[in-house]
């Protein structure tokens, strides 16, 4: 049965504004939390939007939040089969009792299973059963999961009302769609809404696609990969693949779906579109978590005709990184290149390519370039991001050490992670030197729990553990640090404390370790961690 012809049964009066609400009457509805935090003029969801209202009860017994989307996003579906089937029939089930006798009891029951279940494990057994139940009052369900999806203050049962709105077609509930699929925790179901709900999709979509910038956009873009329309395709090759999750995600559609070597084959490309040209090819050699450039047929003589329209050109940092990677990549001799010749990479191709990248490298004024953009006391819009300017400055051979470490030290980024990428004792001295002035080890040293150190409150503990966990190839270094560690109620930094310890040896360690690991060992929360301490303490090795 198509989803465009459900539902015949008769309607009866069903009044929403008499619906028992199950849960707290002083909870904020998702949806009107949303509406009050979109932009209107451009309209993006603004900053504040961001956290939803039930963060802190949704997140209230886990240890690590997901950025919006991320969990359906990166895992999908969980569970098997049967247990996806068995819990749809369950929430079928309660939906008919809501339908037929809407009593506290029932709309309390069927919430709790909203709730209780992620969504995305059981609406594709949910909706056909919805789809296939003739006796279910259409008007009836229908303002049902309108009231859900705009009153409820859960995110579950928000993401299922969507998905249950847009089995009916027609164009009624658009506005509801787009306010909610603003927020990336929502998109993909808003997406499928507008899919199951309107007859040609593609226009909501791409508006959706361009309003969002993470998983939300990744699973919209996903959907527009059969689109022949000749402004999403320009705006795939443009701007389409742009993503705060991976390039790699959406590189492949953009380039087959927006047809990027037929743009590419213009004598003239648009500056718009080398940029993007060069991004999705940087991504495609990288290879993975999607298709890659081993799928992609055109990739060849797209690569070609991309490093032929920019070699007399000026050239940006990113676009040096981009050459690079195609350099890289041509030049890679750890792959069977006889599997990719039958998509154009042949020796000679390969040869041609590696040497025009190579010649585009060695030009002299990158290294005036980047010297002077590293020199710059700010990061600066006519440079790029210091990181990428650092970046080229190391495949020229430049030190940027003192670089990272003037930063650091002036406070204007957290870059221990880079410092401490070093084998001269002299620069980790400086670097412990400096840690122990500015990192408030007495805030970090609080004693041991079982916390994950995400968010905020945990920064200090994140920096320590970029220095800690390097210790281990400086014998004898940063005491003060290791034990702060060692008393922290991160987990990892105890446990990056502890490997330090273990690789320097017993003949390296300070006169106090031994009986600051017996008393770590005495106040030790965590059983895993309490037996890499004895294990320490008796030289054993430790993973």
């Amino acid at each position: 049965m198509s989803l465009f012809t459900l539902f015949s049964s008769p309607s009866v009066a069903f009044d929403v504004a008499q619906l028992p609400q199950p849960w707290n009457a002083e909870r904020v509805a998702i949806y009107d939390f949303l509406k009050k935090n979109i932009n209107s003029e451009i309209p993006n969801l603004l900053e504040e939007g961001g956290e939803l209202p039930d963060d802190e009860e949704f997140y209230a017994n886990e240890d690590i939040r997901w950025v919006a989307g991320g969990l359906d996003g990166a895992f999908g579906r969980h569970g098997g089969k049967n247990e996806q089937q068995k819990t749809a029939k369950e929430i079928f089930a309660a939906l008919e009792k809501v339908v037929k006798n809407p009593t506290e009891e029932n709309v309390s029951s069927f919430y709790k299973y909203l709730k209780d279940n992620s969504a995305i494990d059981f609406l594709d057994e949910l909706l056909p059963l919805i789809a296939k139940t003739k006796s279910l009052d259409d008007e009836r369900v229908q303002k049902f999961a309108k009231w859900l999806a705009e009153s409820a203050p859960d995110r579950e049962p928000v993401k299922a009302a969507i998905a249950i709105l847009g089995i009916f077609p027609g164009e009624k509930n658009k506005e509801l769609f787009t306010i909610l699929g603003r927020h990336e925790e929502f998109t993909l179901y808003s997406a499928v809404a507008f899919n199951h709900s309107l007859e040609n999709p593609e226009a909501e979509l791409w508006d959706l696609a361009k309003h969002v910038n993470g998983w939300g956009k990744i699973q919209v873009v996903e959907r527009l990969a059969e689109t022949q329309n000749k402004d999403i395709k320009h705006w795939m090759l443009r701007d389409g693949y742009k993503n705060s999750i991976m390039y790699e995600y959406l590189a492949f559609i953009c380039a087959t779906t927006g047809g990027l070597l037929s743009e590419l084959e213009s004598p003239d490309p648009d500056e718009s579109l080398l940029l993007g040209a060069g991004d999705i090819i940087k991504a495609l050699t990288a290879g993975g978590p999607a298709e890659d450039m081993d799928d992609y047929v055109d990739g060849a003589k797209v690569t070609q005709l991309y490093l032929g329209h920019i070699a007399d050109k000026t050239l940006n940092f990113e676009q040096f990184l981009v050459v690079k990677a195609i350099r890289d990549f041509a030049q890679d001799d750890g792959v069977n290149w006889a599997d990719r010749e039958d998509k154009g990479w042949t020796k000679n191709l390969r040869k041609e390519i590696a040497e025009k990248a190579s010649t585009i490298l060695s030009n002299p004024d990158w290294i005036e370039r980047v010297v002077t953009a590293l020199n710059d006391e700010v990061d600066s819009q006519e440079y790029a991001p210091f990181h990428t300017i650092a970046l080229v400055a190391e495949t020229l051979g430049i030190d940027t050490w003192d670089y990272y470490y003037t930063r650091q030290k002036s406070g204007y980024s957290d870059e221990w992670y880079y410092l401490m990428q070093t084998k001269d004792e002299k620069r980790i001295d400086k670097v412990i030197a400096l840690a122990e002035q500015t990192i408030p080890l007495d805030q970090v040293a609080t004693g041991p729990a079982q916390e994950m150190g995400m968010g905020p409150e945990f920064k200090h503990h994140s920096a320590l553990d970029f220095i800690l966990q390097d210790l281990r190839r400086f014998p004898g270094k940063g005491w003060k640090l290791v034990k702060s560690g060692l008393r922290s109620p991160v987990i990892r930094n105890r446990n990056m404390s502890l490997m330090a310890l273990s690789n320097w040896g017993r003949e390296n360690w300070p006169d106090d370790a031994e009986n600051i690991l017996q008393e770590a060992l005495k106040n030790e929360p965590d059983g895993d961690v309490k037996v890499t301490i004895q294990k320490v303490l008796n030289e054993e090795p430790i993973d």
